[in-house]
């Protein structure tokens, strides 16, 4: 489809002068002047018809899983696939990414010619996002008319939480060494043997017991049972009463990454108290998972999210997931989120609670959790310091001596407060 663009007009209305003069006049130098200017609007519209005709734009990327605070690279290629010369064209991404630097335009593509680009982008958000779709324009030489395809978008990228390796956090002491069998078979190698069985197709090598093959004369692998005291459960608060969220914050500037490639610096996070619990709950759990601790959440947005305890790579990439999606748009509050889920919980646990709550609702929500004789972690979001109306910084004075506390405000580094260094 055609579009009129501003300069048309003006140049209808010269048309329009000539047209009226020769027609008043009867000169042929006005009459060859009108002819020519007619020509010209013929030889346009052609032009801006075929002007998208064989072109195709192809989207590639390496990945399609980042963390929050990457340069995420994108490379666009232009084909021109028909033997003519397209003089203009504007690539236009319409897709849900934020400050997506895929915009440009390119001029004087050859006959049968390539042109390609990298689009750098700084990835500031959570969530899954559809690259695309791509609208191509192109038009006549004399900016008169203009035309436009959209081309679907068939890929999507994840960005994960931003989150910071932590080298050290709490260990409540007493609940990290010793404890009893559960009778319940892992895949996971644990100082609990629970037996030897046969052995199957897959199982490491590692894992074969050569006496009870001996004895046997078949294969015999050994099995484990789970540890209950390198259980941890994260629990991150997803009430909308009480997180606060500055709509009114400046949006981050589109910022140039020609020079800085792949840099990742710093990110700062919006002025969200979900955002700060999401990423210490994500920090802390990679940090356990890989102290080869099983980590299991639990968070009650706008739906209840329950992740098992597990061990490895592939469960911290579970989480991470999950937490990218996660939204602070629960009804249930802190306390009723551990009542419901902290009969699952096994005696010895690590209990990490995050949350912007106030003190009186903290109290509540600790003591579901000391009634199961579990010693907490808490991490609490200071939401006066993000400009809550109503809020106070929650007095902490008085709470369990026993209890590992963390306090995070707005602007803070949160990887130093977790590791106990501020």
């Amino acid at each position: 489809m055609i579009h009129l663009r501003k300069s048309f007009w003006y140049f209808l209305g010269l048309f329009t002068v000539l047209l009226m003069l020769y027609l008043k006049l009867q000169d042929n130098g006005l009459l060859r002047a009108v002819a020519l200017a007619a020509a010209l609007l013929v030889f346009s519209c052609i032009w801006t018809l075929v002007s998208l005709r064989g072109i195709m734009v192809d989207r590639a990327i390496r990945m399609n899983r980042f963390q929050a605070g990457s340069v995420f690279e994108e490379r666009f290629e232009v084909i021109n696939h028909l033997p003519l010369v397209r003089i203009w064209l504007e690539i236009q991404d319409e897709g849900s990414l934020s400050y997506h630097a895929g915009s440009r335009v390119l001029s004087w593509i050859g006959p049968k010619q390539r042109r390609s680009f990298i689009a750098r982008t700084r990835l500031f958000n959570r969530g899954s996002y559809i690259l695309g779709p791509t609208r191509v324009i192109s038009g006549d030489p004399f900016g008169l008319f203009e035309t436009s395809r959209v081309l679907p978008g068939q890929k999507t990228i994840l960005v994960l939480p931003y989150f910071k390796k932590l080298n050290s956090f709490a260990e409540p002491a007493g609940l990290l060494s010793g404890g009893r069998a559960q009778r319940r078979r892992t895949l996971e190698v644990t100082p609990y043997a629970a037996g030897v069985r046969e052995y199957a197709p897959g199982d490491p090598l590692s894992r074969i017991h050569w006496r009870s093959t001996a004895r046997k004369g078949r294969l015999m692998v050994k099995e484990f049972e789970q540890d209950q005291f390198s259980n941890v459960w994260i629990f991150l608060d997803g009430e909308k009463n009480i997180h606060f969220r500055d709509r009114l914050e400046q949006k981050p500037s589109q910022e140039d990454y020609f020079w800085l490639g792949r840099s990742s610096r710093r990110l700062e996070l919006p002025k969200d108290t979900f955002e700060y619990a999401v990423s210490a709950a994500a920090s802390v759990a990679e940090y356990y998972l890989r102290a080869g601790k099983s980590v299991g959440l639990a968070s009650a947005g706008r739906s209840n999210l329950v992740i098992n305890p597990d061990r490895g790579e592939r469960h911290l990439a579970k989480i991470l997931s999950d937490l990218a999606f996660v939204e602070a748009m629960g009804d249930l509050p802190l306390a009723g989120l551990l009542k419901g889920q902290l009969p699952n919980v096994p005696k010895g646990s690590i209990v990490v609670v995050i949350s912007p709550a106030q003190r009186e609702q903290l109290f509540l929500a600790l003591a579901e959790i000391y009634k199961r004789n579990l010693t907490p972690v808490m991490i609490s979001i200071n939401a006066a310091s993000f400009g809550a109306p109503g809020r106070s910084a929650p007095d902490m004075k008085g709470f369990y001596a026993d209890m590992n506390l963390y306090q995070i405000n707005y602007g803070d580094d949160f990887q130093s407060i977790l590791e106990g260094r501020q």
